[in-house]
């Protein structure tokens, strides 16, 4: 089985501990997580190892919830500055009013009539209330009940981490146990390399030219095209050389001049002549060079000189 040398580093990295996380094998291997994580999945393919990847998802208060850490949402701050009773004037003044009175009304915390706020008594802390409370002691909280209504409030927003744990098969660590070559493998050549003949004895990273790329990318080299367009990646079933789209695009061009020559041509002349300001014919695509038509003149063909 022919591994890359940083396959068979994963290997060696996982030896000892059998399984580890992806970020800690990148300090073992001096590289990035990500790097890790790629060569992972590629020993994964041969049955070496296994990838298990963890999504977790915890809420940090965004600026307006920040606001209210320690205090408490606006409709908590708002129904516990008044008493019994209040006029809406009065709790109009509050600074959080604008917020908190919708919010106290949805909660079925106080009943207005004829001008007049009034407490149901039903003012227990709600799941958000809840929620909101354990941010304010611990920074950030996990998905839970309650956490969606601060969400859409706008009070937290959601921080996502992935993290993948790398551990070495049965078939992984007999292939380890037999002994691996790390010898560097050289993927590309130095002018100075080519120039003294030494590549030669240079051990060759190998690729497996057989293996299709996956689906959703198309990458197409041409050796007309140029740097802009010599690797684009299109949809599924869209894959086009850039050579053919270019002269695809000068055969669309060459029509569309010869179709305007071709309808300029067959035009019937009016016997008054063009308007005024108006266009003889169009460039030098067809025989003659443009030329604007006075309001005295009429429709003639000017030669080309020679």
């Amino acid at each position: 089985m022919e591994l890359t040398l940083n396959e068979k580093k994963l290997l060696v990295a996982l030896g000892p501990v059998g399984s580890a996380d992806a970020a800690d094998l990148a300090d073992l291997m001096e590289t990035r997580r990500e790097a890790v994580v790629q060569y992972a999945n590629l020993a994964g393919e041969r049955g070496l190892v296994d990838v298990e990847k963890r999504v977790s998802r915890r809420y940090t208060p965004t600026e307006e919830g920040q606001a209210y850490i320690g205090k408490g949402l606006p409709e908590r701050q708002v129904i516990e500055s008044f008493g019994e009773t209040i006029p809406m004037r009065d709790l109009q003044s509050h600074p959080l009013a604008k917020i908190a009175i919708g919010w106290m009304r949805k909660k079925n915390w106080v009943a207005i009539k004829d001008g007049v706020v009034q407490k149901t008594g039903n003012t227990a802390p709600g799941p958000d209330e809840a929620a909101f409370a354990h941010l304010s002691e611990t920074g950030a909280i996990e998905d839970g009940v309650g956490v969606a209504d601060l969400v859409k409030r706008g009070l937290v927003e959601e921080e996502e981490t992935v993290a993948y744990t790398v551990s070495i098969t049965p078939q992984g660590r007999q292939l380890l146990a037999g002994g691996l070559d790390l010898q560097e493998e050289a993927g590309t050549f130095t002018r100075e390399q080519i120039l003294s003949g030494s590549w030669k004895d240079l051990p060759l990273r190998r690729y497996d030219v057989g293996k299709l790329p996956k689906a959703g990318s198309c990458r197409v080299r041409s050796g007309t095209s140029t740097p802009s367009s010599s690797r684009r990646t299109t949809r599924p079933g869209r894959c086009r050389t850039p050579s053919s789209s270019a002269s695809a695009g000068r055969s669309r061009q060459g029509m569309s001049m010869s179709a305007i020559c071709t309808s300029m041509a067959a035009r019937p002349h009016p016997p008054g002549g063009e308007a005024p300001g108006a266009l003889q014919r169009p460039s030098s695509a067809c025989s003659g060079p443009i030329r604007r038509a006075s309001p005295s003149s009429t429709w003639r063909s000017t030669p080309n000189p020679r």
